[in-house]
């Protein structure tokens, strides 16, 4: 046999077929025999493979090497290892090319995982074996052996039979059950266990197979004569069985994916997608395909196979993969908001994994639909739900997606979203309806991706108003008006944007844009931690835009406003029983019908309010004043400013005091000295403008998530002796310096500390990473007590006061102690040592 127990590299051991003598005419041929006589004799190969399966191959003419080979093919007649023998005493530069030779012919084909070159001899016989992602290589101590029993698992299902796999009115694959909504987790983590790849590779990798499996399903289950299942781990090996699957694969794209294009020319685009082949080792793709070989997806209720596919969706969100997923909390109150019927053309120009399209279509399955409406929504030539994606690999996510949720009718392309419209025309047309030109849609929901910055260019210019003269532009900003493009006149768009775009000076002509070109009907701002699980995603709102003509709506009208505490999780993604999402929708469609009040939460704001800034907080707080007389905190402050951070070298053990954010309690200022307390005096001198006063309301201006910005908020009452020379802010803070004259600066704190205070702060929080600036906290309206409440504030200023000095009177007593116990412990300590000196 080739192989030698101890041994890391295959030896051929002697056996009955000895290869002929050193002919250097014939001795090529002889080393084959032996090859063919040891995959039958020794490694139990069956012998009428032989002319077939187990075929004799001459070299390619453009080989450098001169050898001969043997293909071992799979039950399609596709190889899965190949064996090369090359003549004997060749240079050992000439060994090593064939051996590079082989590589890549292995590499060149998706169904061979195994190879093997050899001379004959032991120190010259390599084997190779294809690790995850086929195009790397190890050395194996051996051939797979053949397992005569042709079953290389204890799976029941067996291709040679006519009972489980011949009858396709009785299939024998058993439908998905609630519990076995893990089915796909388990697929998950065997591909994670043994090849180690990531869990966004992981989901990839899946889909693949369940592209493979629902073809193989659907080609027995439609033939009207009897036909076997193919997905199956019988077999003589795992090379075979995964050569048999990967086959299967480039059949389902090749005859599956590949016929439908040409049938419908608006998948010409996403041809490519499938281009690559399945990824997995062998051992991982035997491994999914024994947990799924049971299973018929085909006859599996979509709820159930979309709750299985969540769980691996949830498992690449929570790795990396969140930008291009949309949280289900938010997609549900979308789509319940747009409330789509089956006449609707439906868009999503930044899809992701399609999930938007998925639960639309649900959403309109469950409607009460007439005969004709069910006809139309599912034939599979009216495409009336269309998604645009980028990446390949989430195209083939939103695919996969799709055929689960059995939605033949949902059209995803493999494109980019931004380019000129022209690269659009095929997805214009309403089919049987005549529309054309690149207004065909009545709605688009969609979040497209944040935080990418693309420089402005003549191109971009040309396809964009919102570009015209900017040498950089978010893709955001691109996207809500590529977005408000493809809708035709009077269409609905619903809009995931950072608070950035709603609420700062910088995207003022954003906003101009949107309300010059579209009727905004509402905005619901989003929990802090809607995001918080995925990286790079800050505070964000939806938007709900009706697209009107180009000449502006004058006319003012009423915008529904919510804000969202609750998301049903927290800031790391654990479960949480509360979620406020749910209940938008039915408020939103009694405003619509005319219903009123709203309920606590919601508001009518009118639009001609809404143009220098339309977050949903800030308007919610400003019509949230129990009928208080407010005024902007502006015009209430001397100054708002942030401090200054030095160069972490630079911070020194004595000098000017620096306050951090650590020393922010919520109950009044921490002097305790903490490491990198003191700058220099010449930091200080440069930023003198920020030093504190007595007075000063200083609060978390940058945290790294949205929820601690105001969380702390401490008023500087005293400033302790030895830090008189002057104390400086750290630019993670903003201080507040209140005009005693307009308002009680403890009123002011105490009013920022309450839940409405903590609200109109977390309003002003803009960025990919959460932070508020002065020029945005200066604007939010701080209601001021009525006369005849008037009178309390200096009551309840006292207390506030008073319970500040009672804590820096206790943090001194307890200071003290500390220290007396220390200096006990050294007393102690000393006397030990010293009558430990007297005893020697």
């Amino acid at each position: 046999m080739f192989r030698e127990k101890e041994a890391d590299v295959a030896k051929p051991a002697k056996t009955s077929a000895t290869p002929a003598p050193n002919h250097p005419a014939a001795h090529e041929e002889s080393i084959r025999e032996w090859i063919v006589h040891e995959l039958i004799e020794i490694y139990n190969y069956p012998r009428d493979w032989l002319g077939e399966r187990i075929a004799l191959s001459e070299p390619r003419s453009d080989s450098a090497v001169r050898y001969k080979e043997i293909l071992v093919k799979n039950e399609k007649g596709k190889p899965f290892i190949v064996i090369r023998a090359t003549r004997s005493g060749i240079p050992a530069t000439v060994f090593a090319r064939a051996e590079r030779e082989l590589m890549v012919e292995l590499r060149r084909t998706s169904s061979a995982s195994v190879g093997m070159i050899t001379d004959g001899s032991p120190e010259r016989t390599r084997i190779f074996k294809k690790v995850a992602g086929l195009q790397d290589f190890r050395l194996a101590a051996d051939l797979p052996e053949y397992d005569r029993g042709g079953h290389v698992c204890d799976g029941t299902l067996d291709p040679n039979c006519n009972g489980p796999f011949g009858v396709p009115e009785m299939p024998p694959l058993k439908p998905l059950a609630r519990h076995d909504v893990e089915v796909l987790f388990r697929c998950h983590s065997v591909i994670r266990d043994i090849d180690g790849m990531h869990p966004g590779e992981c989901l990839d990798e899946i889909c693949k197979v369940i592209f493979a499996k629902i073809w193989d399903e659907r080609v027995v289950l439609l033939r009207k004569k009897q036909a076997k299942f193919r997905f199956h781990s019988a077999g003589g090996t795992e090379a075979e069985v995964a050569s048999n699957i990967r086959g299967l694969y480039v059949e389902a794209v090749a005859e599956g994916f590949m016929s439908l294009s040409r049938d419908a020319p608006e998948l010409q685009r996403s041809v490519g997608i499938y281009n690559e082949p399945i990824k997995l080792s062998d051992k991982a793709l035997l491994g999914v395909v024994r947990i799924l070989q049971d299973y018929g997806l085909t006859l599996s209720d979509a709820d159930i196979k979309g709750m299985a596919f969540q769980q691996i969706l949830g498992s690449a969100v929570r790795s990396g993969m969140g930008q291009y997923f949309t949280p289900e909390p938010v997609v549900d109150m979308i789509v319940e908001m747009l409330n789509p019927k089956p006449t609707d053309l439906i868009l999503d120009p930044f899809c992701g994994s399609g999930h938007f399209l998925s639960v639309a279509l649900r959403h309109v399955r469950k409607g009460r639909l007439t005969k004709e409406e069910i006809g139309a929504l599912e034939d599979p030539s009216q495409f009336r739900f269309h998604g645009i994606e980028k990446s390949d690999r989430m195209c083939r996510i939103a695919m996969t997606d799709i055929q689960l949720h059995e939605a033949g009718n949902i059209l995803i392309q493999n494109a980019d979203a931004l380019l000129s419209l022209d690269n659009y025309a095929e997805i214009w047309p309403r089919r049987g309806e005549g529309g054309t030109g690149p207004k065909a849609f009545s709605m688009v929901m969609t979040n497209p991706p944040f935080g990418s910055i693309l420089q402005g260019d003549r191109t971009l210019a040309k396809s964009f108003t919102l570009a015209e003269g900017r040498d950089f532009i978010p893709l955001e900003v691109l996207g809500l008006e590529r977005s408000l493009q493809f809708l035709q006149p009077g269409g609905i768009l619903a809009i995931v944007l950072p608070e950035s775009v709603l609420n700062t000076k910088q995207m003022q002509y954003v906003r101009d844009f949107i309300f010059k070109r579209s009727r905004v009907l509402a905005i619901v701002s989003l929990p802090p931690q809607t995001f918080a699980p995925f990286d790079g995603v800050g505070k964000a709102s939806v938007v709900v835009l009706q697209k009107d003509g180009i000449n502006g709506i004058s006319e003012d009208y009423d915008v529904f406003v919510a804000v969202a505490r609750h998301v049903g999780y927290d800031s790391t993604g654990r479960p949480d029983t509360a979620n406020d999402l749910p209940n938008v929708a039915p408020v939103y469609h009694r405003y619509v019908q005319g219903l009123r009040p709203l309920p606590s939460g919601f508001a009518l704001v009118k639009a001609s309010k809404l143009r220098e800034n339309i977050s949903a907080d800030r308007v919610l707080l400003q019509a949230d004043v129990h009928g208080w007389p407010s005024a902007p905190l502006k015009d209430l402050c001397r100054r708002t400013f942030n401090g200054a951070t030095p160069p972490r070298s630079t911070y020194l053990d004595s000098g000017f005091r620096i306050i951090k954010v650590r020393d922010l309690s919520g109950e009044g200022l921490d002097w305790e000295v903490g490491e990198r307390a003191f700058v220099s005096k010449e930091f200080f001198a440069r930023h003198s403008n920020c030093t504190l006063t007595e007075g000063d309301i200083v609060l978390t201006a940058s945290a790294h998530h949205p929820k601690y910005i105001g969380l702390k908020i401490d008023i500087v009452d005293r400033i302790p002796r030895e830090y008189h020379q002057g104390v400086l802010p750290s630019a993670e803070l903003m201080v507040i310096r209140a005009d005693p004259k307009k308002v009680n600066p403890y009123y002011l704190l105490l009013w920022l500390r309450s839940e409405h205070g903590y609200r109109a702060i977390q309003s002003c929080v803009t960025g990919q990473t959460a932070h508020i600036y002065p020029r945005s906290i200066e604007e939010i309206l701080v209601p001021l007590p009525p006369p005849e409440l008037s009178a309390e504030v200096p009551n309840t200023v006292a207390l506030l006061k008073e319970s500040l000095l009672h804590r820096a009177q206790a943090k001194s007593l307890l200071q003290e102690g500390n220290a007396l116990f220390r200096k006990l412990i050294s007393s102690s300590r000393l006397m030990d040592r010293k009558d430990h000196e007297k005893l020697e």
